[in-house]
């Protein structure tokens, strides 16, 4: 078993055509990123994380990938498997815990990944967001 860390400023933005909330950290080529669909509002809920080809209708979810790159290859991730928690949302933000098994796009290695999310304030998405941006994408 491998450890390794990742530390990076992360932001947050509320798209409220489709009631979902998108984080994204990025330091350097690396990045790691989810997606929380909720009900009607971010609110502290356990949200089960599914991966992206899972279709699951019910909410709270959430997705995640992440973008790791080493000293030969850029390696990308997708969440197969876990939760990210939101424990407080305030005015200053949104902060949580996440704990996901993310497998490795085109290969079999996986990752585990746990961590924290500490008052990431949220702003507002702009233009088309959620699922409405796809083409063809429902509500």
């Amino acid at each position: 078993m491998v450890k390794g860390g990742f530390i990076a400023s992360a932001r947050a933005s509320w798209c409220s055509q489709d009631s979902l909330l998108e984080i994204l950290a990025v330091r350097g080529d690396s990045g790691f990123g989810f997606a929380l669909a909720v009900a009607d509002s971010v609110r502290p809920v356990q949200h089960p994380a599914f991966p992206p080809s899972a279709l699951v209708a019910t909410r709270p979810l959430a997705l995640a990938a992440l973008r790791w790159v080493s000293d030969t290859a850029v390696r990308g991730f997708e969440v197969s498997a876990g939760n990210i928690t939101v424990t407080e949302v305030t005015a200053s933000g949104v902060s949580g815990t996440i704990d996901l098994q993310l497998k490795r796009i085109e290969a079999a290695d996986t990752i585990r990944l746990t961590g924290k999310f500490t008052r990431i304030g949220i702003a507002a998405a702009e233009g088309a967001c959620g699922r409405i941006q796809r083409v063809g994408g429902t509500r």
